[in-house]
């Protein structure tokens, strides 16, 4: 028979648990987040690049631009709010003290 044409992989890792379930909320609402942000300027861009080129010239924006705007800006802002905090936490553990290894897999001196 020889080797399988197919690569195979077998992740080992204990089954999911109640107790799992604030960490991976927490990752999905990065992710959802991330995406809707994404999502949001998007739709900025495109909304601010169709009004400049419109022949209309009002000076008032949509009433949903406002939003989406006010919206993107208060992401943004907790956004780097949390990124902050994980730098003042970085910055704030302690120094890793374990010996830097070779290449080889040896310490270094």
């Amino acid at each position: 028979m020889g080797l399988s044409p197919f690569a195979v992989l077998v992740v080992e890792r204990e089954p999911l648990q109640w107790s799992d379930l604030p960490g991976m909320l927490a990752s999905w609402a990065q992710d959802a987040g991330g995406f809707a942000f994404a999502g949001l300027l998007i739709y900025i861009i495109v909304a601010l690049v169709r009004r400049a080129n419109s022949a209309e010239g009002s000076a008032a924006w949509p009433r949903v631009l406002l939003i989406a705007v006010a919206c993107c800006a208060l992401s943004g802002a907790c956004f780097f709010a949390g990124r902050s905090l994980h730098l003042i936490d970085w910055m704030n553990s302690p120094p890793d003290t374990r010996p830097r290894m070779a290449p080889s897999g040896q310490p270094e001196p």
